[in-house]
């Protein structure tokens, strides 16, 4: 491509398409604090301008991409493979976050939770987690949040176990540092294993859930109870005559996981009943009344 194609889409990756990853990153490590650094690394400035061509493409509501988008995708791919093993830093672990962005949206699950496993053994080979520094930490809850897409819609569990997500995952003591994002990043973390919990009841071994599922109604209260205040919502509007559902404004994207997670919960009692004979019915009605939903 020629250098003012290139400035287009890096414009666009820095005004767009970056953010998308930076949803509890306040630093904007992709689009602000670590750009400088790695723009200098080929693979990540290829990835970048691979994203930002695709998502021009379907903005022009193009049902395949230009050959520009394709060859841009695979000539980091091939940056990629040029890399030594030793050689792989932090701006490689944010190429492949953005590789992993690109075939969300341009191919089936499958297809892009290989790309999740390639993020996901970088991630364990490093000894990186949520509660790493820097630019490290954003490209974690990025992949973090595409695994449990992904792990969600295929029934399976996250790639990485829950258990090493996090230092800490003290709802208490996250909320006494005073950190949005960390706390934000809990209900990340909570949903994970609510899902981690639904794909177990397809597995061979199943196990008594009823102890599981009391420990994590009881963090997803505690996480909503000590709430800072810039993630509590904005307004909200009761439902009305003309819409069944209320509607919340919030600043913050974790507060709309949190609802994510009452919805989880309300389909897995519905399966427990079902699959069972464990009575949810009447447990379930008493959660709608309380969180709204009629």
């Amino acid at each position: 491509i020629t250098e003012s194609q290139k400035l287009h889409l890096l414009s666009s990756f820095l005004h767009e398409t970056g953010r998308w990853c930076e949803t509890t990153d306040s630093a904007m490590h992709f689009t602000v604090s670590s750009i400088h650094t790695t723009m200098k690394s080929p693979p990540f400035a290829a990835a970048a301008s691979a994203l930002a061509s695709r998502q021009l493409d379907a903005k022009a509501a193009r049902n395949q991409p230009r050959q520009t988008t394709l060859e841009l995708y695979q000539h980091t791919l091939r940056l990629l493979i040029c890399r030594r093993p030793d050689d792989v830093d932090e701006s490689i672990l944010a190429t492949c976050t953005l590789l992993c962005v690109y075939e969300m949206m341009a191919a089936e699950v499958g297809e892009w939770r290989r790309h999740l496993q390639g993020c996901a053994e970088l991630l364990r080979a490093k000894g990186w987690n949520g509660s790493s520094p820097g630019i490290v930490k954003s490209c974690f809850w990025a992949f973090a949040r595409i695994d449990v897409w992904a792990a969600f819609i295929t029934r399976q569990r996250t790639l990485i176990p829950t258990e090493s997500w996090v230092e800490t995952d003290s709802v208490r003591t996250i909320a006494e540092m005073g950190d949005l994002d960390d706390y934000c990043n809990l209900a990340i973390l909570f949903f994970a294993r609510i899902v981690n919990l639904m794909a177990s009841l397809h597995e061979p071994a199943r196990r008594e859930v009823a102890a599981e599922v009391r420990v994590l109604w009881d963090k997803l209260q505690e996480w909503y109870a000590r709430r800072p205040e810039k993630a509590r919502p904005l307004m909200r509007l009761d439902r009305d005559g003309t819409n069944p559902f209320p509607r919340i404004m919030y600043s913050q994207s974790s507060p709309k996981e949190f609802a994510a997670e009452k919805i989880a919960i309300l389909k897995q009692l519905a399966r427990f009943e079902q699959e069972t004979g464990w009575k949810t019915l009447e447990r379930a009605a008493q959660l709608r009344r309380m969180w709204g939903f009629g």
